[in-house]
């Protein structure tokens, strides 16, 4: 007696795994490993494009990113991108949460680890 193996079907409307993701570059274009905001899509250029070129985004994973100083932060805590200072903090207003820190930093520490796209709602 014979078995046939079928392969699982996938979804047709698949696409990718998109931990990263082909986009084109924000105003005034972007360098390797510079954070990338359009919209509330957040992720890390992996290369460098002018203004309108394709760039890849690595919008999943663990990353190391500015941060506000003075600012202490903790394993866990909300981080969000402030546009202004381009920075990571952890202030919710007008703000786009952006991960979770992965590792504690202190007050004046420059950078936090953070993994991208892991977010919380408020008040959780």
């Amino acid at each position: 007696i014979t078995t046939r193996h079928e392969e699982p079907e996938m979804a047709r409307n698949y696409i990718q795994p998109g931990a990263v993701l082909t986009m084109p570059a924000p105003s005034g274009g972007v360098l390797a490993g510079a954070p990338v905001l359009i919209g509330t899509l957040f992720g890390v250029a992996q290369g460098d494009a002018a203004e309108g070129q394709d760039v890849e985004v690595l919008t999943e994973g663990v990353v190391e990113l500015a941060k506000a100083t003075p600012l202490a932060i903790a394993l866990g805590d909300r981080l969000f991108w402030n546009t202004t200072d381009n920075a990571l903090d952890k202030t919710a207003t007008a703000q786009v949460c952006v991960g979770v820190a992965v590792a504690a930093a202190a007050s004046a520490d420059t950078v936090v680890r953070i993994k991208l796209g892991a977010v919380t709602a408020a008040g959780t």
